[in-house]
């Protein structure tokens, strides 16, 4: 049963990667996509990274390391993007209130 729970997991670390380099290869430059479903108040990407940051500290074997490796990686160029949009501060504050 955990070994389904850990594929079920790792199927939707892929999905979420791959929708955000969509998102992110796609755009415009108003990126208005990116803003609605990652913008406002930056909960959803912050979530998305503690997920993946939990799933890192798992050993799950080699190709699922790097798969939450490279979600992870486009977690930090959506989160690059927010910022540059001048969303910073909510991304900070979500990112805070998922540690907690």
């Amino acid at each position: 049963k955990f070994q389904g729970i850990v594929v079920d997991l790792f199927a939707q670390l892929e999905a979420a990667r791959s929708l955000m380099m969509t998102v992110l290869q796609s755009e415009n430059v108003k990126r208005t996509v990116l803003q609605h479903v990652f913008g406002g108040d930056c909960v959803r990407i912050s979530r998305a990274r503690a997920v993946v940051e939990t799933a890192l500290q798992m050993d799950y074997g080699t190709g699922r390391n790097q798969m939450a490796e490279e979600c992870l990686r486009a977690c930090e160029s959506v989160e690059q993007v927010l910022g540059d949009l001048g969303l910073g501060f909510s991304l900070r504050k979500a990112q805070v209130q998922e540690r907690e």
